[in-house]
C-alpha cells in the first residue's frame, strides 16, 4: 500500500535536495580547476639539487588545499617552451601549468615562476619572490602559492582584519584565537573557523562575520555582543562574621563573566563549598544566591 509522504517532509525533502545539488555543482565547478606542477631548475652552487622537487611539493599541498585538483607532470620534459608547456598541460589533462626556477647566490635566493592557461590566449602570468637564509624558503614558497591561488580561483586577498563591539575583550586576545590574517586568500570557510574559536572562548553572546569591499581586496570585519559581567555581590544578613570571609569561599567574583544557566550551577556549586567549608554552622544555615539584573551587568546576593 502506498502512503502519501506529508507535505511538510516533501518540501523538506526538495529544500534538501536542491541544497546538495548546489554544494554539488560548487564543488564541480572547483574541480574543473587542474593543476600540473613541474619541477623547478635549480641554479646555484650548495648542493640544492632536492630542491627541484621539494618546492612543487609544497606548492602542490598549498594549492590542494584551496581546491585545485594536482595533475602530476610527466616523467619526461623535453623543453620549456610556451608551446612545449601547453602540450605538457593537454597530455596530463591540466588547466595551469606552473614551473620555475630557484637561484641562490651566498645566503641569498630569488624564485622566478610562471603559470600558464592552457586553452586559453592569454599571456604568460609571472612570479617574483626573494628571500635570506634557508629557514626562510618554506615561508617564501607559501606565499607564493597563495599567489598562485589568487589567480587560479580569482578570488581577493585580505587587506584587513578589524574587530568590532568587543570593550573588555581586548582585540589582541580575538586576534590570537583565529587564522584570517592580512594577506591570506579570502576563504569563506575560513571565515567560518573563526567564528567557532571566537565563539569557543566563552566570553560573547553573540558573533558575525562581515566583509566589505576595499582597494587591493577585502576587510574582514567580526562584530561580537560580549557577555554581561556580575557588577557586584552582596551578603545579606550577616552580623556576626566579616563578609569578606564569606566571598573568599565562593567562586563567583565581581567582574565574572555572567551566564544565567551556569550562573545557577554556579551558585548552587558555592553553596556546597561553604557547606564544606563548615559555614553553615557557624550562619546557622547555608547560604543561597539570587542574581538581580541591573543596567551594565547583574549582581548577586547570598
Amino acid at each position: 500500500m502506498n502512503k502519501q509522504i506529508p507535505t511538510a517532509v516533501r518540501t523538506g525533502l526538495l529544500v534538501l535536495i536542491l541544497l546538495l545539488s548546489f554544494l554539488s555543482s560548487g564543488q564541480a565547478q572547483e574541480e574543473r580547476v587542474r593543476v600540473t606542477i613541474l619541477p623547478f631548475e635549480v641554479h646555484s652552487q650548495q648542493p640544492l639539487a632536492y630542491l627541484k622537487t621539494r618546492i612543487p611539493e609544497v606548492i602542490r599541498g598549498h594549492l590542494r588545499e584551496e581546491g585545485a585538483v594536482i595533475a602530476a607532470p610527466p616523467d619526461v620534459i623535453l623543453g620549456r617552451t610556451r608551446e612545449e608547456i601547453q602540450a605538457i598541460g593537454i597530455e596530463v589533462g591540466a588547466d595551469y601549468v606552473i614551473w620555475g626556477s630557484l637561484t641562490w647566490i651566498g645566503e641569498k635566493f630569488s624564485i622566478d615562476a610562471k603559470m600558464i592557461d592552457v586553452y586559453g590566449p592569454k599571456p604568460l602570468s609571472t612570479f617574483y619572490a626573494e628571500g635570506e637564509n634557508i629557514e626562510n624558503l618554506p615561508l617564501i614558497v607559501k606565499d607564493l602559492s597563495r599567489d598562485f591561488g589568487l589567480e587560479l580561483f580569482k578570488r581577493e586577498p585580505v587587506v584587513r582584519v578589524a574587530i568590532q563591539g568587543n570593550d573588555r575583550i581586548e582585540d589582541d586576545a580575538i586576534h590570537r584565537v583565529i587564522q584570517t590574517e592580512p594577506g591570506d586568500v579570502y576563504l569563506p570557510k575560513s571565515l567560518s573557523q573563526d567564528l567557532r574559536a571566537i565563539w569557543s572562548m566563552g566570553y560573547f553572546d553573540d558573533v558575525r562575520a562581515e566583509t566589505q569591499d576595499a582597494p587591493g581586496g577585502k576587510v574582514v570585519i567580526y562584530r561580537v555582543k560580549e557577555k554581561p559581567t556580575i557588577r557586584y555581590i552582596n551578603i545579606l544578613k550577616n552580623r556576626i562574621f566579616d563578609d569578606e570571609d564569606i566571598r573568599e569561599n565562593i567562586s563567583l567574583k565581581t567582574g565574572s563573566i555572567s551566564q544565567h544557566l551556569l550562573g545557577g550551577e554556579q551558585r548552587q556549586a558555592d553553596r556546597k563549598l561553604l557547606q564544606r567549608k563548615e559555614l553553615p554552622q557557624r550562619f546557622g544555615g547555608i547560604p543561597g544566591g539570587t542574581a538581580e539584573e541591573q543596567p551594565g551587568g547583574p549582581g548577586i546576593h547570598y
